[in-house]
């Protein structure tokens, strides 16, 4: 209950279906459709939509929601928020709102680079990761990150301030904006197209395996320094 304000009767359910019970109770006129599934499994929804809102917690399932975006030429809202703690202190806290239309704007993965070892994570099972974890020593347990109602709060006013926007076109829309929680403070970012993108550049994506590829050992492992005698 860090994360969203939900009565405590609540507890346990599914959160799209709490969601949809407390908005219901509060707009009674306003249809709520909860789907209880991965985004990949109901994709055929996102073609309904005018606007894509998009807020896990996970990279895979926004670079999914982004691909999509761009192929259905639907405008798309990222949302995230987080805090870094370090030694039992914080160190970072804040988030971002960024806002994506297809052939205008940066896409989200102009600006955000796939990390390898996130990836595994997220998607290994686990007897995957005590494999790769005890074959190249590396750690790949999930961090699930502190999250505060509050903070959320900031954040998603800042989506919605965007959102607002793009409905009513009574302002410009700002493409990219962070909020550092720490100082109290919005910042908007100039951001631009990346011309490598792999998901909205104009180069054509090659799906057979590049020339000198790294291989998972690689990618895992930080090449070890060879000892040099002294002469």
């Amino acid at each position: 209950r860090n994360r969203i304000l939900i009565p405590k009767e609540h507890v346990g359910r599914p959160k799209v279906l709490s969601v949809k019970e407390i908005i219901h109770n509060h707009y009674p006129d306003v249809e709520v459709d909860a789907y209880r599934a991965r985004i990949q499994e109901v994709a055929d929804v996102l073609k309904k939509s005018d606007i894509i809102v998009v807020g896990p917690d996970n990279f895979i399932t926004r670079e999914f929601c982004n691909r999509q975006a761009l192929k259905l030429r639907k405008i798309a809202v990222f949302v995230g928020a987080g805090i870094k703690v370090e030694n039992g202190k914080v160190k970072d806290m804040g988030g971002s709102v960024q806002v994506v239309v297809p052939g205008k704007t940066p896409c989200f993965e102009c600006i955000h680079s796939v990390d390898p070892g996130e990836i595994l994570r997220e998607t290994l099972s686990d007897r995957e990761k005590k494999r790769i974890s005890e074959k190249y020593g590396v750690n790949l347990e999930v961090n699930v990150a502190p999250s505060i109602v509050s903070l959320n709060d900031v954040i998603a006013g800042l989506a919605i301030h965007e959102i607002v926007k793009l409905i009513t076109g009574f302002d410009k829309v700002t493409t990219f904006k962070v909020y550092n929680a720490l100082e109290d403070k919005v910042f908007k970012v100039k951001v631009r197209k990346n011309p490598n993108c792999p998901a909205c550049s104009s180069r054509p994506l090659s799906t057979e395996k590049p020339e000198g590829m790294k291989e998972e050992s690689e990618i895992l492992c930080r090449p070890r320094r060879k000892k040099h005698k002294g002469g």
